[in-house]
């Protein structure tokens, strides 16, 4: 069986050295990488996390991989977004001023209501059956940041409990998003990671 190559797609910020170990760690080749042919040459994509919205929005921009990331989900390939790298995927974000997103999950990025940091360790509640997560319900994993991914019922798969309800994981397809760090959250983390990597590719 041809071993899965995943993409971690580099726009000047996150981290990707966290990423590739945690991949590697899981069996997967990888690239990391800002040139389009060598991200095109890989089976799914990683949006990484830590970094600011703007400056991603900024970076895919200037790297010239805003269209190409579209493009790729609109032929329904597989995208995971991780922390920042899930708030790009909204249709805008609230972060220093409004900034349009990726576009690829309805909704918008913005500050929580209690302005209270989310850090540390949350449980995850499914809101649809999705057989990818089932084994990962009720599990704890590792949350840090400020912003919140705000979108329709139809859009989220699972939700957490802080100072407010968020989105903690939400999907459009052959697209998901992760607000919490599955290469931080031990093996509870790497499970997820790997069942959310194998669901997509084998859609």
């Amino acid at each position: 069986m041809k071993r899965l190559c995943i993409g971690i797609v580099d726009y000047g910020i996150g981290n990707h050295a966290s990423m590739q170990s945690t991949l590697k760690k899981l069996g997967y080749a990888t690239k990391t990488s800002k040139i389009k042919a060598e991200l095109n040459e890989c089976d799914l994509l990683v949006l990484p996390g830590v970094g600011t919205f703007r400056e991603a929005m900024f970076g895919l921009n200037e790297y010239e991989l805003r269209e190409f990331i579209q493009v790729w989900a609109l032929q329904t390939k597989p995208i995971i977004g991780i922390c920042l790298g899930m708030q790009i995927l909204a249709d805008k974000g609230n972060e220093g001023g409004y900034i349009d997103g990726l576009g690829l999950i309805p909704g918008e990025v913005t500050k929580m209501k209690k302005d209270n940091r989310h850090i540390g360790w949350n449980e995850i509640q499914l809101t649809r059956r999705d057989l990818i997560f089932v084994p990962s319900e009720d599990k704890a994993f590792y949350f840090n940041h400020l912003y919140v991914f705000d979108t329709d019922s139809d859009h989220v798969l699972a939700t957490s409990n802080h100072s407010e309800t968020i989105s903690s994981i939400i999907g459009n397809g052959s697209v998901i998003g992760l607000q919490f760090h599955p290469e931080k959250s031990q093996t509870a983390g790497l499970n997820l990671f790997r069942d959310s990597i194998n669901g997509l590719c084998n859609a």
